[in-house]
């Protein structure tokens, strides 16, 4: 038992380590990447956004992008067959700023294979007429240099493709702790400025909330209809992006965009679920992974419980507890500086131990709906997985 309890802590010390150096290495590069100079002329923009049911985000959102200090872009709104009051807001801020917005009704979605927000995003793409697109949710908000920036950034850092985690709301603790499982990947996994210099597939990041391209580069290969079929259509873009030669990087705009995604601690499970089920593939052997997966993060969490087993015969244990509390304290403190640089809160960004352990069970949750081949919901829209699209092609040909 003393000895297992002597590997752990070492084990815990060396992965402080390394996730101080990965994790400070991020944010290093993140700062630097952030232009000093914004760019408010240069070619015309044009912001793509789907809307599904956003009748109480829609018109804090046209607010946002017709405030900005970039002075050629058009906004493009897409009603993806809203049953709510979505299309008679848009109709007036068309009418206030014609020169500025133009809105388009959706065509129905008849292929419940097809993901519905890319195929949104495919019809607008299509209006588009500016050199670079921004792509962005209607639950967003955007301070007035979004636009300026995310265009300086693309050409100062020679990129077709960037994007960034926006600044990540949501009115509970928990829905934050939740929300705040996005820094596993800032922390534990990928180093960004590797992946900027040496763009890989394995090691990309993108969030749909904020995606800048070049529109003569995304046309060039496929445009969102080639990622209609895949969820996380957003890394799914990114890694199409550098699969094709093209140059991407994950840069800092949580001080450019909000984002109210999630409403309550339960919808915010769901969604982060929806987005951790595209990591591993939907098959039955993926349970090992998972389950290898889960049962390191569980390890890695449980170090303060650990260290108060070493406590009850601290004379046998004194150097374990002692390497046992430095490594979590550097795994605490790399968890601290990712989310604070992401805008989380204090005490969320302190919530390093349940965010790891609500990851576990979110990964769990996303297998068990992709194994029995069940569709996610989201906004009133299933999203199939990659069994349910089996299952369904399946009983097309019976």
């Amino acid at each position: 038992m003393s000895m297992a309890l002597e590997i752990y802590a070492w084990i815990i010390l060396v992965v402080g380590i390394y996730c101080l150096f990965l994790s400070s290495g991020n944010v290093r590069f993140l700062k630097r990447t952030k232009p000093k100079v914004d760019r408010c002329k240069g070619p015309k923009v044009s912001v793509l956004v789907p809307a599904r049911n956003e009748e109480e985000n829609i018109g804090p959102l046209l607010d946002s992008l017709l405030d900005q200090d970039y002075e050629d872009y058009e906004i493009l709104v897409l009603d993806d067959n809203s049953t709510d009051g979505t299309w008679a807001i848009l109709q007036r801020y068309q009418e206030e700023h014609p020169d500025k917005l133009r809105i388009f009704h959706g065509k129905p979605k008849t292929n419940s294979v097809i993901n519905g927000k890319t195929f949104a995003l495919s019809q607008i793409e299509a209006e588009a007429k500016g050199t670079y697109i921004l792509a962005t949710d209607a639950d967003t908000r955007h301070v007035r240099s979004s636009i300026s920036q995310g265009v300086t950034m693309l050409e100062d850092l020679g990129l077709d493709m960037l994007s960034g985690f926006p600044e990540e709301r949501c009115p509970t603790y928990w829905g934050s702790v939740i929300i705040s499982a996005m820094n596993f990947a800032t922390v534990f996994y990928v180093p960004m400025a590797f992946s900027y210099r040496h763009p890989n597939e394995y090691f990309t990041l993108a969030n749909g909330q904020y995606i800048c391209m070049r529109r003569e580069v995304l046309e060039s290969l496929g445009g969102y209809n080639a990622i209609d079929r895949l969820t996380c259509d957003d890394v799914r873009l990114a890694k199409h992006f550098i699969k094709n030669g093209r140059r991407y990087a994950m840069v800092h705009v949580s001080d450019l965009v909000s984002c109210d995604m999630y409403r309550d601690t339960k919808s915010a499970f769901a969604g982060i679920s929806r987005s951790v089920g595209g990591i591993f593939p939907s098959t039955k052997a993926s349970v090992v992974p998972i389950f290898f997966v889960a049962l390191i993060l569980l390890g890695l969490a449980v170090s303060p419980v650990i260290s108060l087993l070493m406590l009850i015969d601290i004379n046998s244990h004194a150097l374990p507890l002692m390497v046992n509390i430095i490594g979590f304290a550097l795994m605490m403190y790399s968890w601290y500086m990712a989310a604070r640089m992401q805008r989380f809160s204090k005490a969320v960004s302190l919530s390093y131990g349940p965010a790891l352990v609500l990851t576990c069970a979110m990964y769990f949750y996303s297998y068990a709906i992709n194994i029995q081949g069940k569709p996610f919901i989201w906004k009133d829209r299933e999203i199939v997985t990659e069994n349910a699209r089996k299952d369904r092609k399946a009983d097309n040909r019976s």
